[in-house]
C-alpha cells in the first residue's frame, strides 16, 4: 500500500475527498486536510486518482518522513535527511532529471524554502555521483523533470513526495489557449460539485446554464461529468511512466477502464452558455470540440437579457465579472507635484521671475493632480456602476428565465454582488488564484409581474 496526498484549492478539500472515495478511484483512509487530502491505496489507486480527479491540482506519492532535530545548521540537517531517508538510486534511473519544489512553515531552525530545495538537490546529486560516477542533469527549460519532487517542512517535520502529476491536473489537455479571465478547470469542477451538478446530471432533462460563460469552463467541465469522461484521459504524458517502478500493465488497465466508462448522458442533459464576447465564444467552441462534448453543449452570443431559454434549467453556475481596478493616477500626480514643489523651494536665490515661473508650474501641477484625482474617481465610479449594472442584468435574467432554480455565483468582491439585489442563502468559501472568494447560492424566485413588465 502507498500513501498519497492530493492538493487542491482551499475550500475544495471535502469535494476531493468525496471524489477519492468514489468507485472510479476507490481510495481508503481518506483524510481531508488544509488545501489537500491524504489517502491510501495500491499503485493502481494513484494511477486512477490522476485519471479521475476533477477538483485536485496534483497527486503526490509519499516517499519518506523524518524529523529535523536542529542539532546542526539547517542546511546540513536537510542534506543529511535527504541522503538517509530514500534510496535515490532506486528512484532515479540513469540519465533521468529531477527537480525539487519545497515549502517551509514554522520550523525552529529552517525558514527558507530555497535552502531546503538547494540542499536537497545537493544531497541527491552527491548520492548519484557516489553510486554512478556522475550527477543527474537538470530538466530542460520549460520541461517537467522525469522525477519531480515536492517537499514540505512543517514544525520540524520533513515530508518528501514524488509528484505523479507533473503539470497541474487542471491542465486537462483539451485547451490550447486560455481566455485571460478563464477560470481554473479544477476550481470550476469543484464548484460544480458544490452546486450538486454531479448528481443533477444523472437526471433526464437536466440543464446546466451559464449566462456569462466566457470561454466555457463550467460548461465543458459540466459536460465531462455528464458524459463520465475522465479528465485525465486527454493527457499524453505523465512523469510516473518514466519511473523505474512504473507498472505498465496496471496503468494500461486503469486507462482502458477510464476510456470504457465514458457514456452518453441521460436524455436531454445539456450545458447551455451565453456570452456577449465573440472571441471568448470562439475559444469555447474550439475547446468544446476538442473535449468531445459538442453534442452536450449549446452556445449563444448576446446580452443575457435577450437570451430566451427553451426550458427552465436545473442549475445555474456562473463567474460574473467582479474585478477591481488596481493602481491609480492620483498617487502618480501627487508624487510629481511633490518633486516640483521640492525643486522650487530649494532655489530661493534665483530671480523673482524664475520663482514666479516655478510657482506657476507648481500650481499647474496641483491643478493637474486635482483633475487627475477627479478623473480617476469618476472612472472608478463609472466602473462600479457598470459592474453593478452587469449583476443587476444577471438578476433580471435569473428571475425571468430561471424561477425555481438555484444559482451559484462566484465572487471575489463583496461589493460586486450587491448589484444582484438578492440575498444569498449560502456562502461557500474558496480560494482561487490566491484570492479569497465566495461561491454564493441564490434561490431564484419569479420576478413580480410589474417588475417583469
Amino acid at each position: 500500500m502507498h500513501v498519497y496526498y492530493a492538493t487542491c484549492h482551499p475550500g475544495l478539500e471535502e469535494v476531493v475527498a468525496a471524489e477519492l472515495r468514489s468507485a472510479n478511484i476507490g481510495a481508503v483512509d481518506v483524510q481531508p486536510g488544509k488545501a489537500g487530502v491524504s489517502f491510501t491505496g495500491e499503485l493502481a489507486t494513484g494511477y486512477r486518482a490522476n485519471l479521475w480527479l476533477r477538483s485536485a491540482i496534483r497527486v503526490l506519492q509519499l516517499l519518506a518522513e523524518t524529523v529535523l532535530e536542529a542539532r546542526q545548521p539547517a542546511g546540513e540537517e536537510v542534506y543529511a535527511a535527504f541522503r538517509e531517508t530514500a534510496d535515490w538510486t532506486r528512484l532515479l534511473a540513469p540519465g533521468q532529471s529531477f527537480s525539487v519544489d519545497s515549502r517551509v512553515w514554522s520550523c525552529s531552525n529552517l525558514s527558507s524554502s530555497q535552502l531546503l530545495s538547494v540542499r536537497a538537490k545537493d544531497a541527491i546529486c552527491d548520492v548519484m555521483r557516489d553510486a554512478r560516477g556522475s550527477k543527474p542533469l537538470p530538466p530542460e527549460p520549460g520541461r517537467v523533470a522525469a522525477l519531480p519532487l515536492y517537499c514540505t517542512a512543517y514544525h520540524d517535520r520533513l515530508t518528501i513526495y514524488r509528484d505523479m502529476s507533473g503539470a497541474s491536473l487542471h491542465r486537462r489537455g483539451y485547451r490550447q489557449a486560455m481566455h485571460r479571465a478563464s477560470l481554473n478547470e479544477a476550481a470550476a469542477a469543484g464548484m460544480l460539485y458544490l452546486s450538486g451538478w454531479h448528481e443533477l446530471c444523472r437526471q433526464e432533462g437536466a440543464v446546466l446554464c451559464d449566462p456569462m460563460c466566457g470561454s466555457g469552463t463550467f460548461l465543458i467541465e459540466g459536460a465531462l461529468m455528464a458524459n463520465n469522461i475522465a479528465p485525465g484521459s486527454f493527457r499524453r504524458w505523465w512523469p510516473f511512466t518514466q519511473w523505474p517502478d512504473f507498472d505498465k500493465p496496471t496503468w494500461l488497465a486503469a486507462s482502458d477502464a477510464a476510456a470504457a466508462a465514458a457514456h452518453d448522458p441521460p436524455t436531454g442533459v445539456e450545458a447551455w452558455g451565453n456570452d456577449v464576447h465573440e472571441g471568448a465564444l470562439s475559444l469555447a467552441l474550439r475547446d468544446v470540440q476538442a473535449a468531445g462534448v459538442s453534442r452536450s453543449v449549446r452556445l449563444h452570443r448576446g446580452d443575457c437579457l435577450q437570451w430566451v431559454l427553451p426550458r427552465r434549467p436545473a442549475l445555474v453556475v456562473a463567474n460574473p465579472p467582479w474585478g477591481q481596478r488596481l493602481g491609480g493616477g492620483r498617487g502618480d500626480g501627487a508624487t510629481s507635484f511633490a518633486a516640483d514643489s521640492s525643486g522650487a523651494s530649494s532655489a530661493g536665490d534665483e530671480s523673482l521671475d524664475w520663482w514666479n515661473d516655478e510657482a506657476s508650474a507648481a500650481e499647474q501641477a496641483r491643478a493637474a493632480a486635482r483633475r487627475g484625482g477627479r478623473d480617476e474617481q469618476q472612472q472608478q465610479q463609472r466602473e462600479a456602476a457598470a459592474l453593478a449594472g452587469t449583476w443587476y442584468d444577471l438578476s433580471t435574467f435569473l428571475k425571468q428565465q430561471c424561477p425555481g432554480t438555484s444559482a451559484y455565483l462566484l465572487s471575489g468582491n463583496p461589493e460586486a454582488s450587491t448589484g444582484l439585489r438578492m440575498k444569498a442563502s449560502r456562502r461557500l468559501p474558496i480560494t482561487v488564484g490566491g484570492v479569497d472568494c465566495r461561491l454564493l447560492k441564490y434561490d431564484i424566485r419569479a420576478m413580480p409581474e410589474k417588475a417583469a413588465a
